[in-house]
């Protein structure tokens, strides 16, 4: 191994050649919310958007998750959206 040897007894597995890996945790995320805001743009995301709007930008939110290479993600509550996450 280039740099160092793995301990006695380690699985090693060699990742130079093409192959899936698998993590071993889903990331979560909140898809209806709306970037790392303040406690007044999480009233005004609540309050004042309606819940359909708020289920377009998590569509959107999770397609632009999607092409980041994210291929499971888990949301976190609803935030206020009731089943809107079901749409």
């Amino acid at each position: 191994m280039p740099g160092g040897s793995a301990p006695a007894g380690v699985d090693v597995i060699d990742l130079r050649r093409p192959q899936f890996c698998l993590v071993s945790s889903i990331p979560h995320t909140h898809v209806l919310l709306q970037g790392d805001i303040t406690a007044e743009e999480y009233d005004a995301q609540l309050l004042k958007e309606s819940i359909p709007y708020r289920a377009i930008l998590a569509a959107r939110n999770a397609q632009i998750a999607l092409s980041h290479g994210f291929t499971a993600i888990r949301d976190l509550e609803t935030e206020g959206a009731m089943y809107a996450d079901w749409t």
